[in-house]
């Protein structure tokens, strides 16, 4: 790389040599010499500071830019970078990582500038997204120095994750670690997971909903240690605990059963309607969370991506050994297919099987015992019976929820409702319940950190659950350790 003469500020590519940037949204050198990476954080922030302000001002840039991101994210992209003092074709992993944290801190507050809806929202997200993923860098806003764990506080451990109970501050924290291709804690580490981890962090950030688990920030012990994903602890645990803590012949209550239905198909039609839409890829009532007041959070979205673009491909499945299978749709099991690919109809899919789980608190296929011959009566077109015992419905409610269930987890994708749909068939079905549609935890309240802008944080109290039983809930993977963090896996 080259300083161009015609402006101190900016960088220009020495190279004619181009490849894309992941998904195509910008292109970055092949080749660059490492001089490039000595530019200082002030030639960024003088790049991108007085024309950020004369967006603010005037509006001339960004008309500029609203016109061409319908219609070419690449052109788009490469306006906003030029914004930011970063020609086409610059090298993005040759920054500093200074020099790649000032750029990443103007491009999310640019973000942070623009409504969800806009047109502009998707294309500067994705930007960030490519922009971290090139640099190994995040937004200062992100990142968490005020985390204290201990590493002998493991909570367990489930396939590629480690967690352990931390804290904030004052507040009580769970830390999770990705060890997918490593072994834990510090060693060499596997670029690719550090950046799959970045950029589930920021998909994750933007995602404010009453029945989506917040996120709260990354910290980073040293240069040396895998990125560690922070989330609040959340004291009654999962959906599955919840069902595991009930006696066998007791069933969860009525209101209790509507409010969980009802808040998971909020939660994942929020995930569905983003722009892009977010794909769960790995719900089960251990990924289910259950707030004060019986508010369920859905949380882990993004692993199943994760696992899978490092995998490459998780044909034979073996980390969803167990419970977690049984949620799993069939398409998904496909012996063709060789990627693990879930879409918004297998979230879907599992979305019924997990209505079944609760509404009779037995596992489906509760009849089966050996995980491949449930793959098989999946793959052969069978599903669950109806349920002889489970919570008690009027027989008109009851006939109205089974067939919904039953086009919830149709074989053929194309046959399946959308989220919206299940959403708006579950509130007719269950109007008459209607005050017992949850309202969310009111004890999640926002909180502000000197490290970071953290969007929320529970001050969660604790509930009783004495008179409530049920049947103990075995195996949502293989988890040794606390039975409350299955829902980190």
């Amino acid at each position: 790389m080259a300083l161009d003469p015609s402006d101190g500020s900016r960088l220009s590519p020495t190279s004619d040599t181009a490849i894309p940037v992941h998904h195509a949204s910008l292109s970055i050198s092949q080749q660059a010499s490492s001089g490039a990476a000595q530019q200082t954080s002030a030639r960024v922030r003088k790049a991108s500071e007085p024309e950020l302000d004369e967006d603010r001002s005037s509006g001339r840039s960004m008309k500029k830019a609203r016109t061409q991101s319908p219609h070419n994210a690449a052109a788009y992209a490469t306006t906003v970078l030029a914004r930011f003092g970063i020609s086409p074709g610059y090298d993005l992993s040759q920054l500093s990582s200074g020099d790649a944290t000032v750029l990443l801190d103007q491009i999310y507050t640019h973000l942070q500038n623009h409504a969800p809806g806009s047109d502009e929202y998707p294309h500067i997200l994705r930007l960030l997204q490519d922009c971290s993923f090139y640099t190994g860098a995040l937004p200062t806003a992100f990142i968490l120095k005020n985390v204290v764990f201990d590493r002998k506080d493991r909570l367990g451990r489930g396939g590629d994750v480690i967690v352990y109970q931390g804290r904030m501050g004052r507040q009580s924290v769970v830390v999770r670690e990705t060890v997918i291709g490593a072994q834990g804690g510090k060693g060499t580490l596997d670029l690719e997971v550090v950046q799959l981890v970045h950029r589930e962090a920021i998909t994750h950030r933007q995602l404010q909903h009453p029945n989506i688990l917040p996120f709260l920030g990354i910290h980073r012990e040293d240069d040396s240690s895998y990125p560690l994903t922070i989330l609040p602890f959340v004291e009654r645990g999962s959906l599955d605990d919840m069902l595991a803590g009930l006696d066998r012949d007791v069933l969860i209550g009525l209101p209790d059963f509507v409010k969980i239905l009802v808040g998971c198909s909020r939660g994942l039609v929020y995930l569905h309607s983003r722009t892009p839409p977010i794909v769960h890829g790995d719900l089960h009532p251990g990924n289910v969370l259950i707030g004060g007041g019986i508010n369920p959070l859905l949380c882990d979205f993004g692993r199943s991506r994760i696992r899978h673009d490092v995998s490459r491909g998780l044909t034979n499945h073996k980390d969803l050994e167990g419970g977690r299978l049984r949620f799993l749709a069939p398409e998904l099991w496909d012996s063709q297919s060789d990627h693990f690919c879930p879409t918004q109809a297998s979230d879907v899919f599992a979305l019924a099987m997990m209505y079944l789980n609760v509404w009779s608190n037995q596992l489906p296929f509760a009849e089966i015992t050996i995980n491949r011959q449930v793959t098989a009566a999946l793959n052969g077109g069978l599903r669950p019976l109806e349920p002889t015992k489970a919570v008690s419905l009027d027989p008109e409610t009851r006939e109205n929820f089974w067939k919904l269930l039953g086009n919830m987890w149709a074989h053929q994708t194309i046959k399946r409702p959308s989220g919206n749909h299940v959403l708006e068939q579950l509130e007719l079905i269950f109007y008459q319940f209607k005050n017992h549609y949850p309202s969310g935890d009111a004890n999640f309240q926002q909180l502000h950190s000197n490290d970071s802008d953290i969007p929320w944080s529970p001050q969660l109290q604790q509930h009783s659950t004495s008179g409530i039983r049920l049947p103990d809930h075995n195996g949502m993977g293989s988890f040794t350790g606390n039975s409350k963090y299955r829902y980190l896996i």
